[in-house]
């Protein structure tokens, strides 16, 4: 059963290879989305199995790039939907 989540990643997240970095995590879970800068860090849309979506959050949590500081990260659910890569 996909399910959606909509993370926001607040810290030093900006020009420390961190969208990159989600990207080659999510794609390794199967996980569908995007990744994308914005005025307070970075949002993350997720779409994909439950245990997936654990483990981008659980991973994001305890294993950033070296370079990155992660201030506060947020998560809630969002509806599921297709996403045809991230």
């Amino acid at each position: 059963m996909q399910q959606g989540r909509q993370i926001e990643v607040v810290g030093t997240v900006q020009g420390v290879g961190f969208r990159p970095w989600v990207y080659r995590l999510a794609t390794g879970l199967g996980i569908q989305g995007q990744v994308r800068n914005d005025v307070g860090g970075v949002t993350v849309e997720a779409f994909g199995e439950p245990s997936a979506l654990d483990g981008l959050l659980q991973a994001l949590r305890t294993d950033p790039p070296p370079a990155a500081r992660i201030r506060s990260l947020r998560w809630k659910e969002i509806p599921a939907r297709e996403a045809k890569e991230f």
